[in-house]
């Protein structure tokens, strides 16, 4: 187990002597297809806990992962549960459009999983308890606002240990196809408005002396 944990681009430990692993707790989260949680001890410093996944790459396990997202609830083999929680969205998703299904590559940290055009699925490899702020905030702003400047969230997967604790472990949401960032597309708009040109000038012309924010003490009416 060492070995295909260093083997994985998202294991932060690569750069320090593993004394032990083990396995803390297991559960099915899709049919055959076993969702692991891997202590690490170290020589030095304090454990993690790590998220191991059988067979993403076969389209059939992330396809009966996405089914879950309706309200499963799974118990795991050392008494805990996995969560599956979906907002208001997920029963508008056209399952036609989840589709064709595969593992993104390049992320260091976690693993997404993009089904076709539709949805997007992050897996937090690293195990944390406590609130995930990506899965609070995107919570909130899909059922309680109307702002749409963050991909919406169709749902999320939470680990209920044994002793109560909860730990994020996945999170789903719209996919966005990637639009650049936000400077590009401020030039593009601004160059398709009348007068754009003496705009741009007059913005770069600015652009280096333009002061930043100043910090002020709490009180302090300046």
């Amino acid at each position: 187990m060492i070995d295909q944990l260093r083997e994985a681009r998202w294991f932060g430990g690569k750069n320090r002597a593993v004394r032990e692993t083990r396995v803390v707790d297991r559960g099915c989260w899709a049919d055959e297809a076993e969702l692991r949680l891997v202590e690490v001890e170290y020589a030095d410093g304090p454990a993690e806990t790590y998220v191991l996944a059988d067979r993403l790459d076969d389209p059939a396990v992330p396809r009966a992962v996405l089914r879950q997202f309706s309200g499963a609830q799974v118990a795991t083999e050392a008494g805990g549960a996995l969560i599956f929680r979906p907002t208001h969205l997920f029963d508008d998703i056209p399952l036609e459009e989840a589709e064709p299904i595969g593992v993104m590559r390049g992320e260091q940290s976690n693993t997404s999983i993009r089904y076709g055009d539709a949805l997007i699925l992050k897996l937090f490899r690293r195990l944390q308890f406590g609130p995930n702020p990506d899965v609070e905030v995107g919570w909130f702003l899909t059922e309680h606002s109307r702002f749409r400047g963050t991909p919406a969230v169709v749902g999320s997967l939470d680990y209920l240990s044994p002793h109560g604790q909860q730990a994020s472990l996945a999170l789903l949401q719209r996919f966005e196809p990637n639009r650049g960032d936000a400077w590009t597309t401020t030039l593009r708009h601004g160059r398709a408005a009348p007068g754009a040109r003496g705009r741009q000038r007059r913005l770069f012309g600015r652009a280096h002396w333009f002061p930043g924010p100043r910090l002020v003490a709490p009180g302090d009416s300046r």
